[in-house]
């Protein structure tokens, strides 16, 4: 028999010795502000305990993390343990804050029959009839408490509450600045402060004075946040103030602060992933918009959205794609959506292959608004014309040029561009219309020279070929700095043209011309030196070759002419 007892009370110690262990442990993490590594540990706490330290510690944990049903099950089995004045204060406040204002006020009544000079307890009561709407109730408990003791900073802090409930926040910054002058290290009374500040900046109508409270609110985060670095909801509200007044570089570090502090804070990582996306930083938005997305209902079409433009700035253009499409799906008619949002699901659908579908898109858009779509008109034209589908960029190119909100000085450009797609479409008539209407219009771009020497070349009109080839040599010249490629182009062709007909002579000069002109451009001398040998001159075609080849010494066609003639 006293084996068994000596056993029992073995057991009853080592479990005592465990409880205790595990309380001093959530203490040390509550006092660190770890309230996500003490979660963890609670969770292994049964309610069933009777260890009402321990229960109490569990309840704070996740008072602190707003998990208010877990909460109140661990302070209403410690109250049951021992209605002591800490459970009483944390069974009624926990029943408050749920809006059972009527148990609260019974649990809190009672306690104060039992401690009639706690001045927590009055306190808490005075708090539950503020969250009850029964500010005369609070105000007399208040009136109580300093009856007891008037330089409590807490009835303070309580009296500012009863102000701030009433949107007096000028009364309840006085009581808060009251509660800190009792005990400036009061961190509630402070971060409160902070709070009537904020509102007091919204209600002002006089910007620099709103500013200016602006200002003085984010002194106090910034106090609060140096004074406790684990104070999860200075950095929240520091950062939310930052946020709404668009220094979002300034807001990304509290908030940041916040999440490593709240991971499942979900109205903070809202704020952190706008604020990334608008600093550009779309690697870092994306996981915390993800996240809110599955989280924030009323969220989650902006967080798809800022997500899909995230990934298309990123040049992921596959989920740019899948987000815009879920995005429409989800509400294509929501304001939300700007045309450059719709023009940005055209080029994703564009760059991962679906021209069709890109092509309809963008139709619909120049179709719907064409006065705000030059732009893009100009654009898809472009990339139709790159891609070789000149039926399709004529259509964007014609729809730009018929908007007359659209004419401006890169008109001819575009006519430029359509006088082209002609071209590469062997309608050379239709070309030498645009592209002489847009020569007209710019007199010192030579492209559409060049390309008309190209149209007249391939009907055969050598004399209008080598006229307009020659045009764009002298405007290349005029006009060096807009035409470096343009000269190149046109003595390249007019070269061309010159050797097909054998017209050695004509095409010395023509490449002679251009070695002068770009003496590092190794053709001209190449053109030369073929000249001088179709006149059986192989002098002068031997020292044209070396030159050739002192610019590009791996030009097979001058090596192997060269040593076809004999060349020393």
């Amino acid at each position: 028999m006293k084996f068994y007892n000596l056993i029992a009370i073995l057991f009853l110690t080592i479990s005592l010795n465990l409880y205790s262990q595990s309380a001093d442990e959530l203490q040390a993490l509550i006092n660190n502000g770890k309230y996500i590594e003490a979660e963890q540990i609670a969770k292994k706490v049964s309610n069933e305990s009777d260890n009402q330290k321990l229960l109490i510690l569990k309840g704070d944990i996740y008072f602190e993390l707003e998990k208010y049903d877990e909460s109140k099950k661990a302070y209403e089995k410690a109250f049951e343990i021992d209605d002591n004045e800490i459970a009483i204060i944390k069974y009624g406040r926990i029943l408050s804050v749920t809006k059972d204002f009527k148990k609260a006020e019974k649990i809190l009544k009672n306690g104060i029959d039992d401690f009639e000079k706690s001045i927590p307890i009055r306190l808490e009561l005075a708090s539950n009839y503020i969250r009850a709407g029964k500010l005369t109730d609070a105000e007399v408990q208040i009136k109580r408490a300093k009856d007891i003791n008037e330089d409590d900073p807490r009835i303070y802090i309580t009296e500012g509450d009863m102000y701030f409930d009433q949107r007096v926040y000028e009364l309840s910054k006085k009581s808060y600045e009251k509660a800190l002058s009792l005990d400036e290290n009061q961190k509630e009374a402070r971060s409160k402060l902070a709070t009537s500040y904020y509102w007091l900046a919204n209600r002002e109508a006089d910007q620099d004075l709103s500013n200016e409270l602006f200002t003085m609110s984010l002194k106090e985060w910034d106090r609060v946040t140096k004074q406790d670095s684990m104070n999860a909801s200075a950095f929240f509200n520091k950062g939310k103030i930052l946020f709404f007044a668009k220094q979002f570089k300034d807001a990304v570090p509290a908030l940041f602060r916040y999440y490593q502090l709240r991971p499942d804070g979900d109205l903070g990582r809202w704020y952190l992933g706008q604020s990334l996306y608008e600093l550009g930083l779309c690697d870092s938005a994306a996981p915390q918009l993800k996240y809110v997305a599955e989280h924030i209902d009323s969220v989650k079409f902006k967080a798809q959205l800022l997500m899909a433009r995230c990934y298309y700035d990123n040049k992921d253009y596959p989920n740019s794609k899948s987000a815009y499409k879920s995005i429409l799906a989800m509400d294509k008619d929501n304001p939300e959506i700007e045309e450059a949002d719709i023009r940005r699901y055209g080029t994703a659908e564009l760059f991962t292959g679906d021209t069709v579908a890109a092509l309809t898109i963008y139709k619909n858009l120049v179709n719907k608004n064409p006065d705000a779509s030059c732009n893009l008109m100009n654009m898809v034209g472009r990339l139709m014309f790159s891609a070789k589908k000149y039926d399709e960029a004529l259509f964007f190119f014609d729809k730009r040029l018929n908007t007359a909100a659209c004419n401006d000085s890169t008109d001819s450009k575009i006519i430029y561009y359509k006088g082209l797609s002609y071209l590469f479409m062997d309608q050379q008539d239709t070309a030498i219309v645009y592209l002489e209407k847009s020569a007209n219009m710019d007199s010192t771009d030579a492209g559409a020279y060049v390309y008309l020497g190209d149209a007249y070349a391939s009907k055969e009109d050598d004399v209008k070929a080598v006229d307009y080839f020659e045009r764009a040599i002298n405007i290349s010249k005029s006009f060096p700095d807009i035409n470096k490629n343009n000269i190149r182009s046109a003595y390249a062709k007019l070269s061309g043209l010159y050797y097909k007909t054998k017209e050695w002579k004509k095409l010395v000069v023509v490449a002679k011309d251009w070695s002068v002109e770009q003496p590092d451009i190794e053709y001209g001398f190449l053109y030369a030196a073929i000249a001088y040998q179709g006149m059986g001159d192989v002098t002068n075609a031997c020292l044209w070759y070396s030159k050739v080849l002192k610019i590009n010494p791996k030009n097979k066609a001058a090596a192997q002419n060269k040593s076809a003639l004999g060349c020393d």
